[in-house]
Formats: C-alpha cells, structure tokens, sequence
C-alpha cells in the first residue's frame, strides 16, 4: 500500500455516497426525450420516456469498484502488526485525524514524530 493510495482512500469514501445518492435518485427518475418518425412519408414527433439502464449500470459498476479498494485498503490497515502504526494510519486516513490530535493519544508526543518517525519511515521500509 502506497501512501497515495492511502490519500485516495477519503475521495474514495466521499465518493461512495455521492454515488448511492445518485442511484437512488435515478430509481424514481423517467427519461424523457422525443425523435421523429418518416416512415409515413411525413415528419411526426414520437415521444419516448424510459429508464437510462446504461447510466444506472455503469454507477453501480462504479459503486462497487471503490467498494472493492475501500475494503482493500481497510483489509491491510487492520493487517499491519505494529499497534501504534496501525492506529497512527487508521486515525489519519480512516477517521480523519490530524497530527496533532493523533500526538495528543500518543502520550503527547510531538506531531513531527508522529508524522515522521512512525507514518514516513514505515512507508520507507517498503
């Protein structure tokens, strides 16, 4: 896991109810359009309404993409053995956390040994 991805993560969460919001709109939702119809040998308006299937598919496809990455990711926080590492990425990524609120639960230590010592050298390593 890169720490990009891990950035990602938040858009990705944001993004999921966004998506679920659209969908359920879309369920209520008619699509109205019209065309025109020669086939008599003059110009008449055929009205059409349905359901945009195609839309509706390629947003559920896109709901469960992310929920597959967000469940990846969340998969390997919860694997990662070393305890204060773990709850250092779980507060800064999943809860969204800051530096020095993640400090504060650390004993007090400084936000730049949070942010250095524990969350940067560990994606050194890799």
């Amino acid at each position: 896991m890169t720490k990009e991805q891990l950035k990602k993560y938040r858009g990705w969460k944001q993004n999921i109810g966004i998506l679920e919001k659209e969908i359920s709109n879309m369920l209520g939702e008619t699509v109205h359009d019209f065309g025109h119809d020669y086939s008599k040998g003059f110009k008449k308006v055929v009205h059409l309404d349905g359901f945009n299937q195609e839309l509706y598919e390629r947003r559920l496809k896109k709901l469960s993409e992310l929920e597959a990455r967000i469940r990846k990711v969340e998969s390997w926080i919860e694997s990662i053995e070393d305890d204060r590492l773990r709850f250092v990425i779980r507060s800064r990524y999943t809860e969204d956390r800051t530096w020095r609120w993640i400090a504060r639960k650390l004993g007090n230590v400084s936000e730049e040994y949070v942010r250095i010592v524990i969350h940067d050298r560990s994606f050194e390593k890799k």
